[in-house]
């Protein structure tokens, strides 16, 4: 969208409904603790090709989204920590990190309100899901995706080199679009993409349904990114301490299907002397 416009000089742009992306700043003084989080996504590189894992990263960009969820063949990496959920890699989720406390304690401070703005009530109770970090070296970029059954979306921007590219969020609004009368440009240029620009701490919070993507980064220095999904709280589980991460049996995220959630299914089954149905294996 063209905000230089002459329009939006001449006008006032009214939204009467709230925003579906809020944005505030965290100072993460990422630079203090770069190292681990380097050490972190070069060991995720090992599993990911080891084991042929999928995910939306391209062209270089690396994700530990998958220390979220149990893998294959994890036991023979000199980082493995445990069986446990979480405890994949010695280091934990960065939920679990003593370095992003602070930052956990904000963002659930933010949500507080971001949840009622948006509709729900304030005593409902939130965990976090899946929580992982993108590295992005030059020319690399993350696909287009969205992050099913997840209340909110936060994406964390530790270093945000300039022109290393900016998240890019699709019009929820698209169907409506074209019942429009518009030029047939607008779906060349992508104008049904909007980019949401961003500096170093800044955090952005929206619903895990709204479809997005990243652009390339064009600079010569790694663009990383901090993602955490969060749900609320179901009533067995309000009426109930709710488990962290690594109590929790995972439940592999939407671009993970395939092989890998068949030999899952196949696990439980075989636990479970064959008696489960699908609909039972795929349970939270």
């Amino acid at each position: 969208m063209n905000f230089n416009s002459p329009l939006y000089q001449m006008a006032d742009a009214i939204d009467a409904f709230p925003p579906y992306v809020f944005k505030f700043k965290h100072d993460f003084k990422f630079d203090t603790w770069k190292h681990k989080v380097d050490q972190y996504l070069d060991d995720v590189d090992e599993l990911t090709k080891s084991n042929n894992l999928s995910d939306p990263e391209a062209d270089g960009g690396t994700t530990s989204v998958h220390f979220n969820f149990n893998n294959l063949n994890a036991e023979k990496f000199s980082w493995y920590g445990s069986e446990d959920y979480g405890k994949m890699h010695k280091y934990g989720l960065p939920s679990q990190w003593p370095e992003l406390k602070e930052f956990y304690d904000h963002l659930d401070h933010m949500l507080g309100y971001i949840q009622v703005e948006w509709g729900s009530r304030a005593e409902w109770r939130r965990f976090v899901s899946e929580n992982w970090i993108n590295r992005h070296p030059k020319g690399a970029w993350t696909r287009e995706h969205h992050h099913q059954n997840a209340a909110f979306a936060t994406v964390a921007y530790l270093d945000l080199p300039p022109n290393s590219g900016f998240l890019e969020i699709r019009n929820p609004l698209e169907n409506l679009k074209k019942g429009e009368t518009i030029d047939g440009m607008y779906w060349t240029d992508e104008r049904n993409w909007g980019q949401v620009e961003c500096e170093t701490n800044d955090v952005l919070v929206f619903p895990g349904w709204l479809s997005h993507r990243t652009q390339k980064n064009e600079t010569n220095d790694n663009r990383y990114v901090l993602s955490t999904n969060l749900q609320f709280a179901t009533k067995v589980q309000e009426e109930a301490e709710i488990k962290p991460p690594i109590e929790r049996e995972p439940v592999a995220p939407p671009w993970l299907v395939g092989k890998y959630e068949e030999l899952q299914r196949e696990q439980k089954r075989e636990e479970a002397g064959g008696a489960l149905k699908d609909s039972d294996i795929d349970k939270p």
